[in-house]
């Protein structure tokens, strides 16, 4: 009996083991719903104001840093302009050539909390960099986006050269950090929305802003 109830047993442990091994994952329209929330309920912009008011302290107390060339680095796509509205448009999928008229178009609309920072760090005499993965064709577009919606001010715009378009995001990043330490920036912050805008070295401090929508390596 007691080897009986022992085989039974194991059967029972087997049977659940393998539905945990096998579980579904979340529904997509249940994970869409769960973006959509964070946005919508302010509950993005409570986490942003958050992590802007951190930064402009720190930033304020390095204001008179005696360090040469302090730059900040920023990305673009949903650091310092959104594409939420237009990704919940079409379900948070992707589509690349959609995407690019998007970009084509100038005319995302800018992340007020970053701004906020931005106009921050200007006013303290930060240089201001942008790095972004958006290819080296789509320069003159992104530069009016950028100065449409306020960012006037800045050193440099950086996108991928052709010959840079194979590589990962953080890898490509990470080489133009290098270059500009090397042309005597001293960066004393990273700020991005993606971990690959971040990672990979030279820079100081990193700054990550939330972005559920998609991950970028």
């Amino acid at each position: 009996m007691c080897k009986k109830m022992m085989q039974g047993l194991s059967v029972i442990i087997f049977f659940v083991w393998h539905i945990q091994l096998i579980a579904e994952p979340m529904n997509l329209a249940i994970a869409r719903k769960h973006v959509e929330d964070y946005y919508d309920s302010g509950q993005y912009t409570l986490e942003m104001n958050k992590i802007i008011d951190r930064a402009i302290s720190y930033f304020s107390s390095c204001c008179s840093m005696d360090v040469r060339k302090p730059a900040i680095v920023f990305d673009i796509d949903d650091t310092v302009v959104s594409s939420y509205q237009r990704s919940k448009e079409i379900g948070f999928g992707f589509i690349d050539s959609l995407y690019r008229s998007w970009v084509a178009q100038a005319e995302l609309p800018l992340i007020s909390e970053t701004k906020r920072l931005y106009d921050h760090l200007v006013a303290c005499h930060y240089h201001i960099i942008f790095i972004s993965a958006r290819p080296w064709y789509e320069k003159d577009v992104t530069i009016r986006n950028l100065k449409h919606k306020g960012f006037t001010v800045f050193d440099k715009i950086i996108l991928r050269t052709p010959e840079m378009m194979h590589m990962t995001v953080k890898s490509y990043k990470s080489l133009m950090r290098k270059r500009l330490v090397m042309q005597g920036y001293t960066i004393l912050a990273s700020i991005g929305d993606q971990w690959s805008d971040l990672c990979g070295g030279y820079a100081e401090h990193l700054i990550k802003l939330p972005n559920p929508m998609y991950i970028i390596v």
